[in-house]
């Protein structure tokens, strides 16, 4: 019979490997075509999710502030690319709003 523990750890293992799956997918899709909206979009979504993970445990704050600033960075690329599209702006604008709730969810932890 297999213990619930191990269970569970396998299950956190699984997680792991398919979260920096997504991410190194999405990053690849990017080096092929910098232009893909939604790998642009996903792949600054998924540094806003890293970087709220450790947040809320009490992690490290280097490794949040690196994750905050590479979805700004990524979505201000994004929106410099494609400064009159709006779909583009719409993104960036997800994103700061996302990024300026972990600030305040920071703060409210205070």
């Amino acid at each position: 019979m297999v213990k619930k523990f191990e269970i569970s750890n396998n299950i956190r293992k699984l997680r792991f490997l398919a979260n920096e799956l997504t991410q190194q997918d999405l990053a690849d899709a990017l080096k092929q075509s910098p232009d893909d909206r939604d790998a642009n979009y996903y792949l600054a979504i998924w540094h806003v999710l890293e970087a709220r993970a450790p947040a809320r445990a009490g992690g490290r704050v280097d490794e949040v502030e690196q994750h905050r600033q590479e979805a700004a960075k990524l979505s201000a690329a994004s929106l410099a690319r494609h400064p009159d599209d709006p779909r583009w702006g719409l993104d960036r604008l997800r994103i700061l709003g996302l990024l300026d709730q972990i600030k305040s969810d920071e703060v409210k932890a205070l």
